[in-house]
């Protein structure tokens, strides 16, 4: 019987070949894997800011007319209102508000000193600076406009401005 077998040449040949392929199918794998990730951080990403910008706009909506301020006496500008939203009860308690930067989140910290409560909530991650600008019927200032109905925050997040709009829509009491 003559039987064929393979150099040891011909198995170098065909190991070098199968790593070639090999590696070209984990990088494609690598890659794919890398996209997904990316885009699933960019969807999270997308719902807690969609998250943030239907809180702003529930708190101008139920905001207490004339209670919009910037609170600047630190090196954080702090936004300042008076809404009806509070978080704590979800329902309809008036709540003085304030929102800021500290250590890298946006902060809103919510109080009402008849009700005896002081709550903070740490919301988004990756803040390093925020932004105020209300509308005085014209155009954007960065002055406090008094009774603005809309006014907008420009955060910034992992080095990319977000800008988010909040609008009053009622004259609140």
């Amino acid at each position: 019987m003559n039987a064929k077998a393979f150099t040891l040449f011909e198995l170098l040949i065909a190991l070098a070949v199968s790593a070639l392929v090999a590696s070209g199918l984990f990088s494609m794998f690598s890659a794919v894997a890398g996209i997904r990730d990316s885009s699933v951080t960019q969807s999270d990403n997308t719902l807690v800011i969609q998250a943030i910008t239907k809180l702003l706009n529930r708190d101008a909506r139920m905001m207490t007319s004339g209670s919009l301020g910037v609170d600047g006496t630190e090196d954080i500008r702090k936004l300042e209102l008076t809404t009806q939203n509070s978080l704590r009860f979800n329902k309809a308690v008036p709540a003085d508000v304030i929102y800021y930067v500290e250590d890298g989140w946006l902060v809103r910290r919510e109080t009402n000193t008849e009700l005896l409560y002081d709550m903070e909530m740490k919301l988004l991650p990756g803040v390093t600076d925020m932004e105020l600008e209300f509308y005085n019927g014209s155009e954007y200032k960065e002055e406090v406009v008094p009774d603005a109905r809309i006014f907008r925050i420009t955060l910034t997040i992992n080095g990319s401005p977000i800008r988010i709009l909040a609008a009053r829509t009622v004259d609140n009491a």
